[in-house]
């Protein structure tokens, strides 16, 4: 493995992975502050006896409140989503609709939307279509063509789901084709 190699996988994975340091920063900052007042709050009431009365009576005054059923749910039901949410940060993958390939001193990083027009181009071209009646879904490991023929205008799904596969393929990327024929064909 060369330097060149490392650092090209290194590349390839940031752009077909999306960052977590904002959520990251954003959790960090908010325990920060929060554990900095919590620290100023505690040192300021040792300190001064009028600042811890008025906090007991704040605590006194909130547990009160919290007879209320419906303000503690709230806060409930907010803190459980806030949670949910980090947690769905950390563990969901946070992949972008891209392609990377890399060989010898190349690499390469093709966005699915661009591998979906020219595969589409390339289907409208086999079929004698225009590529207003293609579309194609690019995925991972799988590309969806959808035709909408012309009424007259036969179209092949062998020759429509080959063409979209050479197309990918003249990219470098391997993907398989599943072809979608509408079988009522529009009006020219």
């Amino acid at each position: 493995m060369t330097a060149e190699s490392a650092v090209y996988r290194r590349v390839l994975r940031r752009q077909r992975y999306s960052p977590r340091t904002g959520a990251a920063v954003v959790v960090a900052a908010a325990a920060s502050v929060l554990g900095a007042a919590g620290i100023v709050l505690a040192m300021w009431c040792w300190a001064d006896p009028a600042v811890r009365e008025r906090v007991d009576r704040l605590v006194g005054s909130l547990s009160q409140l919290g007879g209320d059923r419906a303000v503690v749910t709230a806060i409930g039901v907010v803190a459980v989503l806030l949670s949910l949410l980090l947690i769905a940060m950390a563990v969901l993958p946070g992949r972008r609709a891209r392609h990377t390939r890399m060989t010898g001193r190349v690499a390469l990083s093709a966005d699915d939307g661009v591998l979906a027009d020219a595969s589409a181009d390339a289907v409208a071209a086999a079929c004698g279509l225009s590529s207003d009646r293609v579309s194609v879904s690019v995925r991972p490991r799988s590309a969806t063509v959808r035709v909408v023929p012309l009424s007259g205008v036969r179209v092949h799904r062998d020759i429509a789901a080959e063409s979209a596969k050479q197309a990918i393929a003249a990219a470098g990327f391997a993907v398989t084709s599943r072809v979608l024929v509408d079988h009522r064909a529009v009006v020219a």
